[in-house]
C-alpha cells in the first residue's frame, strides 16, 4: 500500500480530556487542578474586564480630540488648508486607535492563551499564509501534530486564532456551546464577505446563535429544517437512487468505449497518442448532473462531453474567488488595521468599503471574472427558481427546490422565503452536494490508481456481493470494505480540510482556557486524518482499518467528533449520507463485471506520470491540482491522467 509523502507526527499516547463532575448526592472538594482551572478562570475574566475598560478609555480620548478640533474649526472660517490639517489629525488618530485596539486585543488575547502551545507565532502580515499557500493544510498539520493530548493550540494567524486539537475540544466546539460559536458574520470577514456574493446568504453563510440576530437564526433554522426533509432513507431508496444509477451508467458506458479503444497499448498511453480522460472533470459533471436532476429536476449529460455554462461558471467564480482571496491579504490588513477612513475601513464591523479595498478591486482581473461568474449563477438560478414556482405540478414534485417553496408557503406571510433566498439556498447545497463527492470520487480513485491491491479488493467484493446487477441502497451496507475505502479517501483528503467558528463572547474550554470574542477557533480534519495516536500508519492507504468490528474508530459520524469529516452533533452535514451513498454507488458501477461481456474497468497510472504531481488545489473544498501543469485535472497520466484499461475478468481473480 502507498505511503503518502505528507506531514505525520511520532506516535503518541490518546489524549484523554475529561471534565471532573462529582455525583449531586455526594458532594466532593474540588482537585487541586479545579482550583487552579478556577483561579485561572477568574484571573483572565478580571483582565479581560479591563481590556474592555481601555478600549473604551481609547475611543473617548479620540472623541475628546476630534470634538476640540472641530470646535476650534468653527471658530473661524474653514479653508482648504484647515480642512485637510483636520482631515490629517482625523487620519492619525484613526489609524492610531487601529493600531492600539489590535495591540490591545492581541496582548488580550496572548495572556489569555499564554499557557497553550504555539502552533505558530503571530503572523500579524499574512506571511506565513502566503510562503504556505499551496500547501496550507500540511503547514497547519505541521503546528498541531507535535502537541499530542493538547487540547488547544494557538495558530500562525493575522487574526486571534485557536485550534481544536483533540475530541473532546472538537465536541465542545461544534456540539456543547453550539450556540456562542458560530460562522464569521459577513460584514466583518473577507471571506465570508464573498462567499455572500459567491453562494449569498444560504445555510452556509447566515450566522447563528448569540451572534445572530434572531431573524437570522430563524432563517438558518429554517433552511436547515427543511433541506432534511430531502435528505431522508425513503429518498435515498427511490429517486435519488435512480438518478445515481442513471447518470452512473452513462459515465460507464462513456469510459467502457474509451478502454476498448485503448485496449492492447502499453501502459505509456500518452506516448502512444491513446485516448485518455480527465477522472476529476468527469466526477464533477457526473455529481453536476445529479445535483441538477435532485435540486431541479432538471435533465443533463456534461458527463457524455455535454457543455453547461452553468457548471463552468460555478468552478470559474470558485477559483477566482479563493485567487483573490489570497492576492488581497496586504490591502485587506492595511484597510482593516491601518489606514484611515475613508482609504481604510470606518468600523471593523465593516469590510471591503474602504477606497484601498475598491480601487483594488476595480483593476483586480480575478475579482472581475468572479463577479461575472457569480452575476451569471444569479440569474440564471433565479430564472429557474421563478420557474418553478409558477409550475402548475409543483406541489406534487420531488426536487429540492419544490420542497422548500411548498414548505415556504405553509409559512406566514413574513417568514416564506422569497425568490432570492430560494436562488441562494440553492447554491448553498450546490457547493455542499456537488463538490464534496465530486472531490470524494477524485481523491478514492487516486488511491486505486495508485494501490492496484486495494482496487482489486474492492472490486471482487463488490461482484460477489452484487453478482452482476445495479446495486441498491440495501447492498451497500454487504460492502465494508468499499465502504472502508470511502472512509479511508475521507481520512486522507476530507472534502473540506479545514473550518473555522468564531466567538461572540468570552468562552472557557474545559480545559480552562478562555478565548476572546472575536477569536477564532477551527478544528482540522486533514490534520485529524493524520493523527498516529488515532490512526496507526496514518499515510498508509489501508480500508481494513475500518472494519465494522473495529470500534475505537467505526462510531456514528454524527457522534464521531474525533473524525469530523463532515463536522458532528448539531452541525452534522445533512447532505453526507447522501455523498456516501453516491460516492459508492458509483464506484460499483465503474468497478463491477460487465454482465454482458464479462469484462471490468480498471484505473492505473499512465506510465510517464507519478503520484508526487498530484497535490491539493487552492480551494475550499478538497480538489484535485496537478502540480506540473497548475491544473484542476486527474488524468493520472502526467497530471493526473487516469489510462482506463479493460482486462478480462478472469484476470482479476
Amino acid at each position: 500500500m502507498r505511503h503518502h509523502p505528507a506531514v505525520a507526527a511520532p506516535s503518541r499516547p490518546e489524549s484523554c480530556l475529561q471534565a471532573s463532575r462529582p455525583s449531586p448526592a455526594q458532594p466532593q472538594r474540588p482537585s487541586e487542578r479545579e482550583r487552579s482551572v478556577a483561579a485561572g478562570v477568574n484571573e483572565r475574566a478580571t483582565g479581560t474586564c479591563g481590556s474592555r475598560q481601555r478600549s473604551t478609555i481609547l475611543a473617548v480620548i479620540i472623541i475628546i480630540i476630534m470634538g476640540t478640533v472641530l470646535a476650534k474649526l468653527r471658530e473661524r472660517r474653514v479653508t482648504l488648508r484647515g480642512a485637510l490639517k483636520a482631515y490629517v489629525v482625523f487620519a492619525v488618530c484613526h489609524s492610531l486607535f487601529k493600531l492600539v485596539r489590535k495591540f490591545l486585543e492581541l496582548r488580550e488575547f496572548k495572556r489569555l492563551t499564554a499557557h497553550i502551545p504555539p502552533g505558530g507565532d503571530l503572523d500579524l502580515v499574512g506571511k506565513g499564509i502566503k510562503a504556505n499557500v499551496h500547501r496550507v493544510h500540511d503547514w497547519i498539520a505541521e503546528g498541531l501534530l507535535p502537541y499530542p493530548g493538547k487540547p488547544l493550540v494557538r495558530r500562525a494567524s493575522p487574526e486571534m486564532m485557536v485550534v481544536a486539537n483533540t475530541p473532546e475540544s472538537v465536541k465542545f466546539l461544534l456540539e456543547d456551546n453550539f450556540k456562542q460559536f458560530t460562522k464569521p458574520r459577513k460584514e466583518d470577514d473577507h471571506m465570508f464577505e464573498l462567499l455572500a456574493q459567491f453562494i449569498g446568504n444560504g445555510i452556509f453563510v447566515l450566522p447563528h446563535g448569540d451572534a445572530a440576530t434572531p431573524a437570522q437564526h430563524e432563517k438558518w433554522r429554517m433552511q436547515r429544517k427543511t433541506a432534511s426533509l430531502i435528505f431522508t432513507k425513503s429518498n435515498f431508496s427511490s429517486a435519488m437512487h435512480q438518478t445515481f444509477v442513471d447518470k452512473s451508467e452513462k459515465l460507464v458506458g462513456m469510459l467502457r468505449a474509451v478502454a476498448e479503444a485503448n485496449e492492447g497499448k502499453t501502459s505509456n498511453l500518452r506516448a502512444e497518442g491513446a485516448r485518455t480522460v480527465d477522472m476529476q472533470e468527469r466526477f464533477f459533471c457526473f455529481t453536476m448532473d445529479s445535483i441538477k436532476k435532485i435540486f431541479f429536476g432538471e435533465e443533463v449529460d456534461t458527463v457524455l462531453g455535454d457543455e453547461d455554462p452553468y457548471a463552468q461558471a460555478f468552478d470559474k467564480a470558485h477559483r477566482s474567488m479563493l485567487r483573490f482571496l489570497v492576492q488581497q491579504i496586504p490591502v485587506m490588513l492595511l484597510s482593516k488595521f491601518v489606514l484611515p477612513f475613508p482609504f481604510g475601513e470606518l468600523r471593523r464591523e465593516t469590510v471591503g468599503r474602504g477606497w484601498a479595498m475598491k480601487i483594488f478591486r476595480m483593476f483586480n482581473a480575478e475579482y472581475a471574472a468572479f463577479r461575472e461568474h457569480t452575476k451569471f449563477l444569479q440569474s440564471e438560478t433565479l430564472a429557474r427558481v421563478r420557474e418553478l414556482r409558477t409550475d402548475p405540478s409543483v406541489a406534487t414534485r420531488k426536487d429540492l427546490i419544490s420542497n422548500f417553496i411548498n414548505a415556504s408557503r405553509k409559512l406566514p406571510a413574513a417568514q416564506q422565503l422569497s425568490d432570492q433566498d430560494m436562488c441562494d439556498l440553492v447554491l448553498n447545497f450546490i457547493i455542499a452536494g456537488r463538490d464534496t463527492t465530486a472531490c470524494l470520487l477524485s481523491w478514492m480513485f487516486f488511491e486505486f490508481a495508485t494501490n492496484p491491491e486495494v482496487q482489486e479488493e474492492a472490486a471482487r467484493e463488490i461482484d460477489a456481493v452484487l453478482q452482476g446487477r445495479v446495486p441498491t441502497v440495501d447492498d451497500l451496507r454487504e460492502l465494508p470494505y468499499l465502504q472502508g475505502c470511502v472512509l479511508e479517501a475521507l481520512r486522507l483528503h476530507p472534502p473540506v480540510p479545514f473550518d473555522t467558528k468564531i466567538a461572540s463572547d468570552y468562552v472557557t474550554f474545559p480545559d480552562g482556557t478562555t478565548v476572546p470574542p472575536r477569536c477564532r477557533v477551527g478544528f482540522a480534519p486533514f490534520a485529524i486524518g493524520r493523527d498516529p495516536a488515532q490512526f496507526p500508519d496514518p499515510l498508509v492507504f489501508n480500508p481494513k482499518r475500518w472494519d465494522p468490528s473495529n470500534r475505537s474508530i467505526f462510531t456514528s459520524p454524527k457522534t464521531n467528533f474525533a473524525f469530523p469529516v463532515f463536522q458532528a452533533g448539531y452541525r452534522y452535514c445533512l447532505g453526507a449520507e447522501m455523498a456516501h451513498v453516491e460516492a459508492s454507488i458509483l464506484t460499483c458501477m465503474l468497478l463491477r463485471k460487465d454482465p454482458s461481456s464479462g469484462k471490468a474497468l480498471r484505473f492505473d497510472l499512465e506510465g510517464s506520470q507519478a503520484p508526487e504531481d498530484i497535490t491539493y488545489a487552492l480551494s475550499i473544498t478538497m480538489s484535485i491540482l496537478n502540480r506540473a501543469t497548475d491544473k484542476h485535472e486527474l488524468h493520472l497520466a502526467g497530471l493526473g491522467r487516469v489510462e482506463i484499461t479493460v482486462r478480462a475478468a478472469a484476470e482479476h481473480q
